[in-house]
């Protein structure tokens, strides 16, 4: 795999929607990258690296520890992050991602939406309440949700109709609850399906089931 130095990547063109296309490659001479950087598949990355906004990654991208991420990044299937990764808002992972000890989502001061594809693993990262999650997102007992609080346990509801997962997520303070749009307690959740408009909703009637299931279970 060729080496690239700053020169180098210094000289790559951009393309004529100004994106510079980066191809496979080990990118670990180069600490900071520009706006717009469009990276193909299988790229190596340096640990404390710095991507401008907007960057765009090819699959099975690896990147070190300490790396930050500017908005609208995306990535490609099966990318690995090392830990204490940091991502500012609107970065959107494909599925198949896995993600390392201490990486924080949705850390900007701006409007934040990190939306995960399917089959995402989150091990010990820190989730701020405007994550999406797909339907076969794992998470282990380390992650942190709702202001950092530990998550203890989650159960997952995945219906048919229309894709849509629900997580029910227990913590020291109580239940929490991610449903599509929804992100909020467990009472709040009942008000919600309380509404007229549910009442003839079977999903709705099985996620309240569900719901006192839970709260129950020890």
């Amino acid at each position: 795999m060729k080496k690239y130095t700053q020169e180098e990547y210094n000289a790559i063109e951009r393309d004529s929607d100004g994106f510079k296309i980066c191809p496979t490659g080990d990118y670990s001479n180069i600490e900071h990258f520009e706006d717009n950087c469009d990276f193909e598949k299988e790229c190596v990355f340096a640990s404390d690296s710095k991507f401008g906004n907007c960057c765009i990654f090819g699959k099975q991208c690896i990147f070190g520890i300490r790396c930050k991420f500017g908005r609208r990044c995306r990535f490609g299937i099966y990318c690995y992050f090392g830990y204490c990764n940091t991502f500012d808002g609107k970065c959107e992972f494909m599925y198949g991602c896995d993600f390392g000890n201490g990486c924080k989502f949705n850390e900007s001061i701006f409007e934040d939406i990190c939306v995960f594809g399917n089959c995402c693993t989150f091990s010990n990262c820190t989730i701020s309440d405007n994550c999406n999650f797909g339907c076969y997102c794992e998470f282990t007992k380390g992650c942190k949700v709702e202001g950092n609080i530990e998550l203890l346990d989650l159960i997952k509801f995945e219906s048919t109709a229309g894709g849509i997962c629900t997580y029910f997520i227990k913590h020291s303070k109580g239940i929490y609850i991610r449903s599509g749009n929804f992100n909020g307690s467990i009472y709040e959740f009942r008000e919600l399906l309380s509404e007229e408009k549910y009442y003839d909703n079977n999903i709705a009637k099985i996620l309240l089931t569900l719901a006192d299931l839970v709260e129950l279970e020890k």
